[in-house]
């Protein structure tokens, strides 16, 4: 099989909603995210937000899934939402 013996890879990825572009997920990412993280300083959020407007290419849940399947994985699937409907974790099987 793919990995030689088989096995599963977990993965936490941002998701955004169908019709919903990258700069809009970004919005919303700042929108619910700031709130939460009252602990962070200006210039750790600063950190943060910009760490994820560089580096986070939020797919819908059928994009990750369709990876997963295009990328050799016999199943793919999603296993739960974080809070906020930010990102999901996904199940793929070898």
């Amino acid at each position: 099989d793919l990995l030689g013996v088989g096995g599963l890879l977990l993965l936490w990825e941002p998701t955004r909603f169908d019709g919903e572009d990258r700069n809009a997920w970004y919005r919303r990412f700042e929108a619910r995210c700031r709130p939460w993280w009252i602990e962070l300083t200006p210039d750790e959020w600063e950190a943060i937000s910009t760490h994820v407007r560089i580096a986070d290419y939020p797919e819908t849940v059928s994009g990750w899934l369709a990876l997963g399947r295009d990328a050799g994985f016999r199943e793919a699937r999603e296993l739960m939402m974080a809070p906020g409907d930010l990102g999901r974790v996904y199940c793929y099987r070898a």
